[in-house]
């Protein structure tokens, strides 16, 4: 049997590069099926956390004499964490 020619070589290599993918995207398939509802679980609680958001930081601003309803909360707030810069030795 001859050599192959560079050609043919990167015509094997692409043809099981293709079927590599396909096979990845079969495996990847598989996956989210078998779980499909956990998955579904989280893209719900994705939905929820950021619809309702807004109604929270609403909530948080009110204030009745005083009195807020609930505390505001670092990972509800709009702004951004501060920054916290270590001492310079």
């Amino acid at each position: 049997m001859p050599d192959p020619t560079p050609g043919e070589i990167q015509s094997r290599r692409a043809v099981r590069g293709h079927i590599l993918f396909c096979v990845g995207i079969f495996l990847a398939l598989y996956i989210a099926w078998q779980l499909s509802k956990e998955l579904e679980i989280i893209y719900v609680s994705a939905l929820f956390a950021v619809v309702l958001t807004p109604i929270v930081l609403r909530i948080t601003k009110f204030e009745i004499r005083g009195y807020h309803p609930l505390p505001p909360s670092p990972s509800l707030s709009s702004s951004p964490p501060p920054s916290f810069a270590l001492p310079s030795s």
